[in-house]
């Protein structure tokens, strides 16, 4: 995984104002705390697993899916950063096709 991407989230996240409804039992009741991914779904699968609920808040907070695994989240969060943990944002605009990147990725040896 560490191909795809880094440690999510970046920094661990204050979520004791969010104020989860008490109906919903999350698929990663940990997702708040700074790891490394445990599951990458493919695109065949996701549409399959998402279930019809779903739920938003205004403001800066992640959109709360309810799917098979449980409820999900995504979107913004109210975390803030400060100079000890900054963002940073990469843009690649790459000449390869999809076929061929995918390809090199499936290339790579697994990580034990």
């Amino acid at each position: 995984m560490s191909h795809i991407t880094g440690t999510t989230p970046s920094i661990k996240l204050n979520t004791s104002t969010w104020k989860f409804p008490k109906d919903i039992k999350l698929a990663d009741e940990k997702f708040d705390q700074t790891r490394g991914i445990d599951l990458v779904i493919g695109a065949d699968l996701f549409y399959e697993m998402l279930r019809s609920d779903r739920r938003t808040r205004s403001g800066n907070y992640p959109v709360l899916q309810e799917t098979d695994l449980g409820w999900t989240l995504s979107g913004r969060t109210p975390a803030t950063t400060t100079q000890q943990d900054p963002q940073h944002t990469f843009l690649l605009r790459e000449a390869n096709s999809l076929e061929y990147n995918l390809n090199r990725f499936w290339e790579v040896e697994p990580v034990e």
